[in-house]
């Protein structure tokens, strides 16, 4: 006569991790008449400081603002906040998309029981990622759009020649120019030694 409710423990949360042992995966118990009888206290732990995990918030961001799964994401109308990672395995029989907004995760695998290519070229952003956002589209239809990921107070903006990380001048491609945030103390700081005048700078080398 009792139920249990349970709860994927995927939290984009800012940098904080919750106790997976006192969760156990169960949200409550409760009985034929819906009393609560039992629920799980979660004790929940900074393990990174907003500041560093706005940073890693933000980078995975750009996996959907311009990165590998755009095309799935906002190429395919979903506007609202997101982040997520792409993954693919070298031999093509796994592919993923771990895609959130600042209140839900949701993660889509596709592949095999027995491991075999799924197709020439598999990728998760051309696979994996146009499920998941079919499936936000539906979620988001039901209920209210999420607020965007706080910035933390503190953090700096540089603009960046993407194509070599250094810091951009005015003689890098406009194309190549962006504004980035740091956390102070992480910046570039070397100018951009490839785009020059009269195109003397260096060869590209490692980025800094």
């Amino acid at each position: 006569g009792r139920t249990a409710e349970t709860v994927d423990p995927s939290r984009a949360n800012g940098g904080r991790a919750n106790d997976m042992r006192a969760r156990n995966g169960i949200l409550r118990v409760e009985d034929a008449k819906g009393n609560i009888v039992w629920s799980p206290q979660v004790r929940s732990d900074r393990v990174m400081d907003a500041e560093h995990a706005w940073i890693v918030n933000s980078m995975m961001q750009d996996v959907v603002s311009r990165g590998t799964a755009y095309h799935a994401v906002r190429g395919a109308g979903f506007t609202l906040p997101a982040a997520g990672k792409t993954g693919t395995t070298n031999d093509g029989t796994d592919v993923w998309f771990i895609g959130f907004t600042p209140e839900l995760v949701t993660g889509v695998w596709m592949g095999f029981d027995d491991p075999q290519k799924i197709k020439a070229n598999a990728a998760g952003g051309a696979l994996a990622a146009p499920a998941w956002t079919a499936v936000m589209k539906d979620i988001y239809e039901r209920r209210p759009a999420p607020k965007d990921w706080q910035r933390p107070e503190g953090l700096i903006t540089r603009e960046i020649d993407a194509s070599t990380g250094y810091l951009a001048t005015d003689f890098c491609p406009r194309d190549q120019r962006y504004w980035e945030w740091f956390v102070p103390g992480t910046e570039p700081t070397k100018y951009c030694p490839v785009h020059l005048p009269f195109n003397r700078g260096i060869s590209p080398g490692p980025v800094h």
